[in-house]
């Protein structure tokens, strides 16, 4: 009964869109970085894994700052955003691939600009 009753039980609220983030380390408390993690994970991670640069595992602000790619409230000098847009060579990320939108490009903005 115990193995019928935990497999059913929904672990995300599906009206948040948070099921996406299921079974990541991502901070549940900080809005603006899940959504940012789904932008990178969207158009980023499937290159910035494993050996590369394993950003899977930046669940959190502090994470992405420890590696470099993240300047808390200074999204001009944040590697990150300037390797999206106007960097070369070898030319705008991700490479090979469309850019992300403008909308995605905001929302990791709006992320950076919140972490305090």
């Amino acid at each position: 009964m115990i193995v019928i009753l935990t497999s059913c039980m929904q672990t995300f609220n599906s009206n948040t869109g948070d099921e996406g983030l299921q079974g990541n380390c991502v901070d549940v408390n900080s809005t603006e970085l899940r959504a940012a993690y789904s932008v990178l994970k969207d158009n980023c991670m499937s290159c910035h894994t494993g050996d590369h640069n394993g950003w899977l595992t930046n669940c959190t602000n502090a994470k992405w700052i420890d590696s470099g790619q993240v300047v808390a409230k200074d999204t001009t000098n944040s590697n990150l955003l300037i390797r999206m847009k106007n960097f070369s060579p070898p030319g705008d990320m991700p490479i090979g691939a469309p850019a992300i939108s403008d909308g995605d490009y905001a929302i990791l903005n709006t992320w950076i600009n919140s972490i305090p």
